[in-house]
């Protein structure tokens, strides 16, 4: 797939809903988006549209009348992308200094201090 454009925040927390559930209409993501203002059925609509437009969401018919929506990319895939670009953009590239800078003063639970150990020895 192509390298994507990142995503506004409005876009993020329609493609949250559709990521969530997977086969979605326009009403189901106006009834589930996490958003401080209440969004009218056309805003989000228009938003769907776009996305699919940008490839970012499937549209077809589902039965007739109404459209229905799927992701064309993961989560994962999507949110690999942005750790890219912010390697490549603030971090020259390099991997050590990103991984670093997500650690920063966080805790790091046992599970994922095990799962970045096996990552590493993956890289070796």
């Amino acid at each position: 797939m192509k390298k994507m454009s990142l995503l506004g925040p409005l876009e993020l927390e329609v493609m949250k809903v559709v990521w969530e559930c997977e086969d979605v209409a326009v009403a189901d993501v106006v009834a589930r988006v996490q958003s401080p203002r209440k969004l009218h059925h056309n805003t989000v609509m228009t938003v769907m549209k776009r996305l699919a437009d940008k490839g970012f969401l499937e549209q077809y018919s589902r039965d007739g009348r109404s459209k229905g929506y799927r992701a064309r990319i993961s989560r994962e895939a999507l949110g690999q992308q942005y750790v890219d670009l912010l390697r490549e953009q603030f971090f020259q590239g390099s991997t050590g200094d990103a991984i670093a800078a997500f650690l920063g003063k966080d805790k790091v639970t046992p599970k994922q201090l095990a799962r970045l150990q096996k990552l590493l020895g993956e890289v070796e």
